[in-house]
């Protein structure tokens, strides 16, 4: 399963966006985008996250929002660290010796996309690249339909946000 056309074709134009900050150079600050399809509107929210508490706190605030303008979907958007694939399978080790993943020599620079449904959270990293010469413009690939993992089951303070979300807690129960 793909991630249907009507959620890429309204959050899309985040991404250009995203694509155009880090080509001037400009560091990407963590977003989110939450849309109604029956009203057409979309409502970003630019966030910090220095802290857990900051997180949850910004979180909080994303699902209260999205609660009162009946949100179907909520995109967010934020640079992050991830592991290539063939370190994924050390990730316990990396955090035991480095502490985090972006301490450690295998840290690759990433854009995390999740895209929140009521029935679904589909997730996308896309790794960013420096432009040559600058050592400050950065750019990645834009996500097709089919760069994006479905998931039923999600645990985080990034997921079920949405007012009517039917998705899983596994962490719970």
């Amino acid at each position: 399963m793909i991630l249907p056309q009507q959620y890429l074709d309204a959050v899309s134009p985040f991404f250009r966006t995203a694509l155009d900050t880090l080509k001037k150079g400009e560091r990407l600050h963590p977003a989110a985008f939450i849309g109604s399809f029956s009203t057409g509107q979309t409502i970003p929210i630019v966030f910090s996250g220095n802290s857990d508490d900051e997180k949850d706190g910004w979180a909080y605030h994303i699902k209260q929002l999205a609660a009162i303008y009946a949100a179907d979907y909520i995109c967010v958007l934020m640079e992050s660290w991830s592991l290539p694939q063939k370190h994924a399978h050390l990730y316990k080790d990396i955090l035991h010796k480095y502490g985090s993943v972006g301490a450690s020599p295998y840290a690759q620079d990433v854009i995390s996309i999740s895209i929140e449904t009521p029935t679904s959270i589909w997730m996308s990293q896309r790794p960013i690249r420096l432009l040559p010469p600058s050592k400050k413009r950065r750019a990645f690939d834009l996500p097709a339909a089919g760069d994006f993992q479905r998931y039923t089951e999600a645990a985080g303070r990034f997921s079920g946000l949405l007012p009517n979300s039917q998705l899983i807690d596994p962490t719970s129960g």
